[in-house]
């Protein structure tokens, strides 16, 4: 959970300083000679290959390829990209992330409206979860099962949905302990 909120904190850190992406197509060689490129392993890549770039110039990576600071940079042999700068993300939330290969992890992520609306619907259930610790019984034990259902049904970041669990679990052992009785 700590590593998805540094994540999600680095990205969406990106997005509000709108750094600029840029992309371009170089010769095979140079773009694997770059410090910090990321490709993934076993898979074959045209020559040229097209390099996407978040926070430095495709240019700027060429001309020092060695520099240590792209280490800190997303730097992607991409087919694709559909931003011309950061900002148009709008924010980021990571729903998953799971190994794909060997060494290899895939993220899938909400960005834009999806993103602002789980956490949106993240913030709504949590003040669910506060408002349900004043109840007892069966009407605190009827919200926590509407909750949890809810959790299920909504698109939900990976950082709510265990934040939100942890905040309902004292909840569950209240309305436990009030059956028990």
């Amino acid at each position: 959970t700590e590593q998805i909120k540094e994540v999600e904190k680095r990205v969406n850190a990106a997005i509000a300083a709108n750094l600029t992406v840029d992309a371009r197509e170089i010769p095979l060689a140079t773009a694997r000679g770059i410090s910090g490129v990321r490709a993934v392993f076993g898979e074959r890549y045209p020559d040229p290959v097209r390099v996407v770039s978040i926070g430095a110039t495709v240019a700027e990576l060429v001309a020092k390829p060695d520099s240590p600071k792209w280490k800190d940079l997303s730097i992607e042999f991409c087919g694709g990209t559909h931003l011309a700068s950061m900002g148009e993300a709008k924010q980021f939330v990571l729903v998953s992330e799971g190994g794909l290969a060997a060494g290899v992890r895939r993220v899938f992520a909400l960005t834009g409206p999806r993103a602002m609306a789980a956490q949106m619907a993240a913030d709504g259930l949590a003040q669910r979860i506060a408002d349900a610790a004043r109840l007892d019984g069966e009407a605190l034990a009827k919200e926590i099962a509407d909750i949890a259902k809810m959790m299920e049904s909504l698109e939900l970041g990976a950082v709510a949905k265990v934040e939100l669990d942890r905040a309902l679990e004292p909840l569950r052992e209240k309305a436990k302990a009030a059956r028990k009785q």
